[in-house]
């Protein structure tokens, strides 16, 4: 199935069975539930490793807090990405797939050129802002994965023995932890597969975030509220392990999650602005050539339009620009908290 809208994201979200397979030569039934049990138990079961890992980590003899931050900062960014899976690929979602995919079938077919250039032009922008955000994605994905081999090991002094800790890609659970090398693909893998739902859940929102507001929005909380907390854990991981190499692999993953979050907040801000503009460009319209029927329909458009669109943090405040700094700002507090600590 081809779609310019959503672009690469259709193989991804049929992948994760976000959005299941319509064209006509493909069967459907038992085989197609089953894909979708295995795809999702794998990724509850991946992500209930690195919950595992976080209670070892809580409860273990030393408490190592930079290992609990990365822990949490990633533990945190996967929840959300499943919880959001999990809601696109339910009817409020699929019906919102539904209606995109056949409004572009209807703009090719139905409308004028003109239209259709106009529409091909935004779709354009849209797609290449997702582009460049997925190849950030992978190279965070292979600069994380490969950033534990340059990272010193964790010394820790218990009487006249030193403790070794060599860190691994994911702070999950393994049951291979007698074995590094097991371990670090085990945690490698685990990441890499957990990334496909964070990668596309975002690629899709950040397509038709309106659309699907009203479900979204408590999400959105969870995506917002951690924020800078999220951030705060990166950098903090990054000034405890200075070092070039580190601060080029992670510095990677730090600017990935600061994209993402304006990326949301610039979605927002332009849906905002641009369902104002539309009662000026209705109001701009030379009125004396219209039918009287038109000049009605387009008076309460114009007045409708006084109510902008906007994407809201459940109900707590409405996502603007203001919230991208709100977090900039929130992370600089948690970072000299932690840095005192």
């Amino acid at each position: 199935m081809k779609n310019d809208f959503f672009g690469f994201c259709i193989p991804l979200a049929r992948f994760i069975y976000i959005m299941p397979d319509k064209t006509p030569q493909n069967v459907y039934g038992w085989r197609n539930k089953l894909w979708a049990v295995f795809m999702y138990g794998l990724a509850v079961f991946c992500h209930l490793t690195e919950i595992i890992k976080l209670f070892q980590i809580v409860t273990a003899k030393y408490f190592l807090l930079g290992e609990f931050i990365r822990n949490f900062v990633i533990t945190s960014l996967h929840f959300t990405s499943l919880g959001k899976a999990m809601f696109i690929g339910g009817k409020t979602g699929k019906k919102a797939f539904e209606k995109i995919l056949d409004f572009e079938k209807h703009v090719y077919k139905n409308l004028g050129d003109d239209i259709r250039l106009i529409y091909k032009n935004k779709v354009t922008s849209i797609q290449k802002v997702k582009k460049y955000y997925l190849i950030g994605i992978i190279l965070v994905v292979i600069f994380y994965v490969a950033a534990p081999i340059f990272r010193e090991p964790i010394h820790i002094q218990d009487g006249n023995q030193t403790i070794r800790f060599r860190q691994v890609p994911l702070s999950s659970w393994s049951p291979f932890e007698q074995y590094y090398w097991l371990t670090f693909i085990w945690t490698g893998l685990t990441g890499i597969y957990l990334s496909i739902f964070f990668v596309t859940t975002d690629l899709i929102c950040y397509s038709y975030v309106q659309m699907i507001n009203e479900g979204m929005k408590n999400l959105m909380v969870l995506d917002f509220l951690p924020g800078s907390v999220q951030l705060a854990g990166m950098i903090y991981q990054m000034m405890t392990n200075l070092s070039v190499i580190q601060c080029i692999l992670l510095g990677q993953f730090i600017c990935s999650l600061i994209a993402r979050v304006f990326i949301y907040s610039n979605s927002a801000n332009n849906l905002s602005q641009l369902s104002k503009q539309l009662a000026v460009d209705w109001f701009e319209i030379d009125w004396t050539e219209l039918p009287k029927d038109v000049t009605n329909n387009l008076n309460f458009c114009i007045m409708r339009s006084q109510k902008n669109l906007q994407i809201t943090v459940g109900d707590l405040s409405v996502i603007t620009m203001e919230s991208f700094l709100t977090i900039l700002k929130g992370t600089y507090s948690y970072l000299m908290l932690l840095m005192t600590i």
